[in-house]
């Protein structure tokens, strides 16, 4: 081959080179663009999926938040009413303010709320399989903050339940021979008459009203956690509703 030719050989198998390398770049760019809009659409779906998982967090507490507040009214007059405390006092309390709330007159003293049993299986499955990683970090943050704050509010939800048992143990304990007493009829609860003995012999009874302040204090307490932090997750999931399709 004389020199011409060969000139034009390397410049033809240079050309050639190129148009590869950038048929190549271009097929990348072209599957890394199609992984990408895979990515956000996965992204977008699981996004959704936990907002509607945390919205509903959210209404949970809130509907905790609305009972607590009739519980925390309820023992609030009883116990301002204690020392003339019967039935008759018990009933006017109800028909006055709590008459659309339907409770055991006597059992509703020791009774405790329903735990949060918040569904949170797609949080869950998000952390543990890593996708939590392709949603916003500030998302992620109010997730885990709402998830903490369901598990500090069953947490006293407890507390309260095993106040529950406590004075529920104190009155079968020491009004046995009233409650022994009871005409049951068909349905099973106990008369009012056995009702208005145990309301008169609760108004010398200070250990129970110790337990049922205790009762009280925690629910009070359960009551300014709700405040706060409903008005905060509210807030925040309006923050981030805009990113919904």
């Amino acid at each position: 081959m004389n020199e011409n030719k060969t000139s034009r050989y390397f410049k033809y198998a240079i050309g050639e080179i190129v148009l590869v390398v950038i048929g190549i770049l271009i097929a990348l760019q072209i599957n890394n663009w199609n992984e990408n809009q895979k990515e956000e659409k996965k992204a977008q779906i699981l996004f959704e999926d936990l907002y509607v998982e945390l919205e509903d967090a959210a209404k949970n507490i809130k509907r905790n938040n609305i009972g607590n507040e009739v519980y925390v009214n309820f023992l609030g007059e009883i116990l301002n009413k204690w020392d003339t405390l019967d039935l008759g006092v018990i009933t006017n309390i109800r028909k006055n303010k709590f008459d659309f709330v339907n409770f055991s007159t006597l059992f509703y003293l020791s009774s405790y709320s329903q735990f949060n049993d918040v569904n949170s299986d797609m949080y869950q499955k998000a952390i543990n399989d890593g996708t939590i990683n392709l949603i916003d970090k500030d998302f992620t943050n109010m997730l885990s903050s709402t998830y903490r704050i369901i598990f500090r509010l069953n947490e006293i939800i407890n507390q309260e339940y095993e106040l529950g048992k406590e004075i529920n143990l104190h009155i079968a304990n020491n009004y046995s021979d009233i409650l022994v007493q009871s005409k049951i009829g068909k349905n099973p609860s106990i008369d009012n008459e056995t009702l208005n003995k145990l309301f008169f012999a609760f108004r010398t009874d200070g250990a129970l009203k110790h337990l049922i302040k205790s009762r009280l204090d925690l629910a009070r307490i359960r009551g300014l956690f709700l405040l706060k932090n409903s008005e905060t997750i509210t807030k925040d999931l309006k923050k981030f509703k805009p990113l919904l399709q």
